[in-house]
């Protein structure tokens, strides 16, 4: 799993989760469509079965799985907060 995001992004997020009980970003399935998955992004704390990702303080989770399927994922900065711009497969 790899993180793709910028100094904005990464300090909007330090901030969110800043003095929160729920410390990392969850990535979750949503659906897996010819080989992609389609994930949604949400606010969690770090479980046992998780895969974990650390990007300048920030962790970054997902589920083992199906981590395997979430190869890059392209986060930006909205005016609503962050979202995910878009997901890699291995094979892009």
């Amino acid at each position: 799993m790899r993180i793709i995001a910028d100094a904005e992004v990464l300090n909007y997020l330090k901030e969110h989760l800043k003095d929160k009980e729920k410390n990392a970003v969850r990535f979750q399935l949503v659906e897996v469509c010819c080989g992609n998955a389609d994930i949604e992004m949400t606010f969690d704390v770090q479980k046992e079965d998780d895969v974990c990702v650390e990007l300048e303080g920030i962790k970054f989770v997902a589920n083992k799985e199906f981590a395997f399927l979430i190869t890059n994922v392209k986060l930006e900065r909205t005016e609503y907060g962050v979202d995910i711009k878009k997901t890699y497969c291995c094979c892009e």
